[in-house]
């Protein structure tokens, strides 16, 4: 484990009210560019969590795209597609 998965860090915020995260963090929580995360205010505490849809197959979070009506990671699009 990483020092930042168990520990909090430090980040600035800039002007306009935007932080940047630290990229194994977002790894970590499975963010990726592009994606959506919810947030939430709660005791004085910002909370976030990834809101995008899982693969409806592996649950994975990254890279997941909508196929027809299914929610599916590269991972798993390159294997259908090697089935077919």
């Amino acid at each position: 484990m990483t020092g930042s998965q168990t520990l909090g860090v430090l980040v600035d915020v800039g002007s306009d009210g935007s932080i940047v995260l630290p990229s194994d963090m977002m790894t970590t929580a499975q963010i990726t560019a592009g994606g959506q995360v919810e947030v939430l205010a709660q005791h004085g505490a910002l909370i976030m969590r990834n809101a995008s849809p899982p693969c409806e197959l592996c649950g994975s979070l990254v890279d997941v795209q909508k196929v027809g009506t299914y929610y599916l990671c590269a991972a798993d699009r390159t294997l259908l597609k090697s089935d077919l």
